[in-house]
């Protein structure tokens, strides 16, 4: 006879965390971090959560996928980390299982106690795009994604979605909304444009 214990007590140990997880964001952040969908936009003015909400939803995605990766993306590396960093160490603390930050080959990394990793990096022009490709990502977030209003759609279309495919990851792209209604962000966010035809 199989024994079924430690199948059931790893379902609990994730359910448990999850409560956690949910009860320490409020209603929109907590709505955004357990959305099902796999593709997602928040414009929101500066202050309006995001980075909790994206730090609860890359949780809740590295208590399900143990030794998987996802990325968050911004304008640049250290731009990236200060955005998700403290938002990570605050909820992760407040559940009992927080990432601890590190660097391979000099790239940012969150390492979750599960082995999930959560790549932290910069992207400031197409070619720097090209270093996403080639790995299979559970989530993968571009915040602030109106700076990258030259590349984003490139970054999105041609790079990050094939990279989501082998393992059904999601997508999320949030910021700000810029002074100038045009771009990839604008379109995506409004359904106006191009994009909603």
């Amino acid at each position: 006879m199989v024994d079924k214990r430690p199948v059931l007590l790893e379902l609990y140990r994730r359910a448990r965390l999850k409560k956690l997880l949910s009860q320490n964001c409020h209603g929109k952040q907590r709505a955004f971090a357990f959305s099902s969908s796999k593709r997602t936009a928040a414009r929101a003015g500066r202050r309006g959560g995001k980075s909790t909400a994206l730090a609860g939803k890359f949780i809740a995605t590295a208590i399900d996928a143990p030794d998987g990766l996802s990325v968050f993306i911004a304008i640049s590396a250290a731009r990236a980390n200060e955005i998700i960093g403290t938002a990570l160490r605050k909820l992760g603390r407040a559940i009992g299982w927080a990432p601890k930050p590190t660097s391979r080959d000099g790239q940012l990394l969150w390492i979750f106690p599960n082995g999930h990793r959560l790549w932290v990096a910069g992207c400031k022009n197409k070619a720097e795009a090209e270093k996403f490709r080639g790995s299979a990502y559970h989530g993968a977030a571009i915040d602030e994604a109106d700076s990258i209003r030259g590349h984003l759609e490139y970054l999105v279309d041609d790079v990050l979605d094939p990279c989501l495919l082998d393992v059904d990851g999601w997508l999320a792209l949030t910021g700000t909304p810029g002074v100038t209604p045009i771009g990839f962000f604008w379109e995506v966010t409004t359904g106006e444009g191009r994009r909603s035809q």
